[in-house]
């Protein structure tokens, strides 16, 4: 009787360890991997007023484009307002 109570534990135990490692692993593998964010665009200002302006003259501003994102980012298409 001993023995089976001995045998039984023992396969507990073994099946605890297991399960054990497995969920440490799991917790390092997930903590170390970094996660993807993609390109994220960032402007200074999304708005800029020229005030009045007289016909004929030529403005210029530019706006500060920053990607603080870990892919490529893509500016495909530019529309003044």
């Amino acid at each position: 009787m001993l023995k089976g109570f001995v045998k039984k534990w023992m396969s507990r135990v073994i099946l605890l360890e297991v399960v054990l490692c497995l969920v440490v692993l799991g917790t390092v593998y997930g903590a170390t991997e970094k996660q993807k964010v993609g390109p994220k665009i960032v402007l200074s200002e999304t708005t800029y007023d020229v005030g009045e302006v007289r016909e004929g003259k030529a403005l210029v501003h530019s706006f500060k484009v920053q990607n603080a994102g870990d892919e490529v980012l893509k500016i495909i298409k530019v529309k003044p307002g």
